[in-house]
């Protein structure tokens, strides 16, 4: 109760927008007028998300994308891109996906990366995409890979045929002076 208070003094000091109260017994507290009311109550509904994920802008946006060929008879493809000099990467966003030839076919996926010397391989969620015959994964990680180490993007499949095929690939994130 104590933070909402404050919010609503926040908001108070910040907009002029007095927040008034009705009593139990229903007698109005000068009642604001509809614009305050709004505007109150927008305010402490972004209140909590109002702070940028890195605290202020990224300084120095990445991404890197491309497509890798399926062979035909071939399991698995690996992506790859190099971490640019001078930077370490925050990863926040991958995706990937390909066609299947058949929808009780699987698929995997996974990110491998570089910190302080070790590699290490991470599993990524697959999904059904548009198709029943689409495998993908995407979503928000937070993975780190330092400066002038490969960021591979590992795709596999289990199929009963193994037709040529072609996957495609993004990940964004941000870099810092490493």
């Amino acid at each position: 109760m104590r933070l909402a208070w404050n919010r609503l003094r926040t908001v108070h000091e910040r907009y002029g927008a007095r927040p008034h109260f009705i009593s139990n017994d229903g007698h109005k507290d000068n009642p604001m007028n509809i614009q305050q009311s709004f505007l109150l109550l927008a305010a402490l509904c972004c209140a909590p998300f109002a702070a940028q994920a890195h605290g202020d802008a990224c300084p120095k946006p990445f991404q890197a994308a491309g497509s890798v060929a399926f062979p035909a008879g071939y399991s698995g493809v690996t992506a790859q891109f190099t971490v640019p000099a001078g930077y370490r990467l925050q990863i926040e966003q991958i995706s990937a996906g390909f066609r299947l030839p058949a929808a009780t076919d699987t698929a995997d996926f996974q990110v491998g990366t570089s910190v302080g010397g070790v590699f290490a391989w991470h599993d990524l969620q697959v999904a059904t995409g548009y198709s029943n015959l689409d495998r993908k994964t995407f979503g928000m990680v937070t993975l780190y890979a330092d400066k002038n180490t490969d960021v591979r993007l590992s795709i596999a499949r289990i199929t009963a045929s193994y037709p040529a095929t072609t996957a495609r690939w993004a990940v964004t994130g941000c870099l810092y002076v490493a």
